[in-house]
């Protein structure tokens, strides 16, 4: 698309043709929470708005859309990073020696993929800054690139070069190196940058910052002293800083100012300050505040390397150059600091040191800041986007008046007579780098524009429209709507989606966008938002829901229970027992003559034949000696009867006795033997028998008697001997 030449109507125009992004951020912290009400009211806040777009340098977001220095740079749809524009230093990454880029290499005016970064992962979001950028992947890692004589390459080692006496050649145009983050600690929201240091939000909530650091802006109490560009001068102080003044190696944001345990929710990168937000919403800012932009209600030239109270309350923050503007609770914008360009839109040119109202009516909420450079930008919930600030190339949308600035917030593209889209312009992220505006749309039946589109407007030097043409001159002014298509973005080679990844304001589906939501993950665990409206109820009985599932209870899962409410999960059947029920409050103790050895079971198991359940149910142990038990499923074993006995445990029968025993009692593991002078005819006997007279029996287990013999006499019962007859008798019968 050829650029339009732009006279006063440049900056109306580009506004309009926005994208829209959908890109869900990296969670903080999946911690369990505890419920102490059944129901917990979130913010009676409910707005209705589309919730493509992001919050710059928001831990809920992630920015894909970065601005700096006549360049511009976006995370496309299959997670890679392309910029056009100005190459300087080799912020765009076109690859080549280090330190031999060029600032217009040509045939490279437009969208065109950073080199050497394929390969480091899924890059989620994107921060350009004046002479390098930056790039954070799926996996907490951040990558960065081009110009590093300030350190803000953070890698951890100095990119600066002695040559000549000169401390600081060849730092220009190097390729994608990793910063060094923490041991274990990963990154997961980077800042956009506005000039020359780099912030980072860590997943312990830690703030990390390298770079520029002449004047405290990195906020680890400390600044960088005595770097010279000379060598017989160069004593740079302390350790990890360059003859730049710049810090290389990363350094952890201190806490010491803050409430205990406090984690950082968004940091913003100005010229020389940096401001962030905890967790509390408590702002802080560090740094340089000679034109006040700290906040601190001074404008003393002093620096302040540790972060310094500002206010309460604060959703989001924005730097610029020497101002800093922030959205409250309220959904309302104050800004404070230089004023010189209207940038802190309070319709004149006053100073502030402390907090000022915007001059916009408060019943315009505003749902997202954008602040660089001079210029600052807000979208309100109709989506409507308003800039003020520096407008030299119409940049924030006035296209009349004297091209110098624009001291009241500008509604862009409402029923303009110019360029109309209506009530609503449907503008859902604005990006700025001084000289020109980029905003994404969001799509809308009046207008030309889809979801996902991206314009750019205000100055078009050194190709910053987007339109492939470096556009050499100071002076030019254009309108674009940038093609992203695959087969636009160079080089050839790219096969990719092309496009831009959209985020999402609204994490946890609720209708409340994540800066203004008081539970931005979702409700806790153990509750859930039931009516997508932020209020949050407590599982019931039998259920359980966690963080992850935000608007849904679900149902114990057989072999699992509940009997409280507001839980986070089921707990197992316990062995003994079992769930055989979706939804269970309680588990159920195994049936008679069943057991259950394993949790999480929703039945039990018979006992097999020979065998009962132990007192608890929870095994099966055999039938002992006398008993037995031939059926499965059965609560005791059966004793034996009289003239049975079993010998082993876990017998399924009784065995009879064998002639010449009996048993006479139940439960037995063995049988008598006949004793001597009785006996035992017949099997499953349960008595031995007598011998009566004129028998008897000499052995044990006997099954009949003897008769005497003759000669001989048996003249009692039960007798185990014969007797011979006396001396003059006799006996003849057997």
């Amino acid at each position: 698309m050829s650029p339009s030449k732009k006279t006063n109507l440049v900056a109306f125009l580009f506004i309009f043709g926005m994208l829209g992004m959908s890109l869900s951020a990296i969670p903080l912290n999946d911690e369990s929470l505890q419920l102490k009400e059944e129901k917990t009211n979130l913010l009676t806040h409910n707005a209705n708005v589309s919730f493509e777009g992001y919050q710059e340098d928001s831990v809920y977001s992630y920015s894909t859309l970065s601005s700096g220095g006549y360049s511009q740079c976006i995370i496309t749809e299959d997670l890679e990073v392309v910029c056009w524009g100005s190459n300087e230093q080799g912020k765009r990454g076109l690859g080549g020696a280090i330190g031999g880029e060029s600032t217009t290499p040509e045939g490279q005016a437009g969208p065109w993929l950073v080199q050497n970064l394929a390969s480091r992962g899924n890059m989620v979001e994107v921060s350009t800054g004046g002479w390098s950028s930056c790039a954070l992947n799926d996996i907490g890692e951040i990558w960065c690139w081009g110009g590093g004589e300030y350190g803000q390459l953070g890698s951890g080692n100095d990119v600066c070069q002695e040559s000549g006496g000169l401390t600081c050649w060849y730092a220009s145009n190097h390729p994608p190196l990793q910063v060094s983050l923490p041991n274990g600690k990963t990154a997961v929201s980077l800042s956009d940058a506005n000039q020359g240091h780099f912030c980072a939000i860590l997943n312990t909530g830690e703030g990390l910052c390298w770079g520029w650091h002449g004047y405290g802006q990195l906020g680890d109490g400390t600044v960088c002293t005595g770097g010279s560009e000379y060598s017989s001068d160069n004593n740079p102080s302390p350790v990890g800083c360059n003859s730049f003044n710049g810090r290389y190696t990363p350094v952890i944001v201190s806490e010491s100012n803050f409430p205990t345990n406090s984690s950082f929710i968004s940091i913003s990168t100005g010229y020389q300050h940096t401001c962030g937000i905890i967790d509390n919403n408590d702002l802080y800012c560090w740094g340089r505040n000679d034109d006040g932009q700290l906040g601190i209600g001074s404008m003393a030239d002093v620096n302040y390397p540790l972060p310094q109270f500002v206010a309460s309350n604060v959703i989001a923050v924005g730097t610029g150059d020497d101002h800093t503007c922030a959205l409250y609770q309220s959904q309302t914008v104050k800004c404070w600091g230089a004023n010189y360009d209207s940038q802190l839109g309070t319709g004149d040119n006053f100073w502030f040191s402390s907090p000022t109202a915007i001059n916009l009516s408060a019943n315009i909420p505003i749902i997202s800041l954008e602040v660089a450079y001079k210029n600052t930008c807000a979208i309100s919930e109709q989506l409507v986007p308003y800039c003020w600030g520096a407008n030299w190339w119409g940049q924030t949308g006035n296209g009349g008046g004297d091209y110098t600035h624009q001291s009241n917030p500008l509604a862009i593209g409402v029923n303009d007579a110019f360029i109309d889209f209506g009530e609503t312009p449907n503008v859902i992220a604005t990006s700025i780098n001084g000289n020109t505006l980029c905003i994404i749309h969001a799509g809308q039946n009046n207008s030309s524009m889809s979801l996902g589109d991206v314009v750019c407007g205000g100055q078009s030097y050194r190709g910053q429209m987007g339109d492939g043409n470096w556009n050499t001159s100071w002076g030019d002014a254009n309108l674009s709507h940038v093609n992203l298509s695959s087969d636009s973005i160079g080089p050839a080679s790219y096969q990719g989606a092309g496009g831009i990844h959209i985020s999402d304001r609204d994490i946890d589906s609720d209708s409340i966008i994540a800066i203004l939501d008081n539970l931005p993950y979702g409700c806790p665990d153990g509750s859930y938002d039931s009516n997508y409206d932020g209020s949050c109820v407590s599982a019931d009985v039998g259920h359980y829901s966690t963080n992850l599932l935000y608007h849904s209870q679900v149902p114990c899962d057989v072999g699992a229970y509940q009997p409280n409410v507001g839980q986070a999960s089921c707990i197992a059947s316990s062995p003994g027992y079992y769930v055989d029920t979706n939804g269970a409050q309680s588990q159920r103790a195994c049936p008679l003559g069943t057991y259950q050895p394993d949790y999480s079971q929703e039945n039990c198991i018979d006992a097999s034949p020979g065998h009962t359940p132990n007192i608890d149910s929870t095994d099966q142990v055999m039938c002992s000696s006398g008993y037995f038990q031939p059926n499965a499923g059965q609560e005791f074993c059966n004793p034996t009867t009289p003239g049975f006995y079993v010998l082993n445990p876990g017998s399924l029968n009784q065995f009879g006795c064998e002639p010449g025993t009996y048993q006479p009692n139940f439960a037995s593991s063995s049988c008598i033997e006949a004793s001597l002078g009785y006996f035992v005819e017949n099997s499953n006997s349960t008595n031995q028998e007598i011998c009566i007279s004129g028998t008897y029996q000499p052995d044990y287990s006997s099954t009949s008697c003897l008769d005497s013999e003759p000669g001989y006499y048996v003249e009692n019962d039960g007798s185990s001997t014969q007797t011979p007859c006396g001396l003059g008798t006799f006996s003849t019968s057997v």
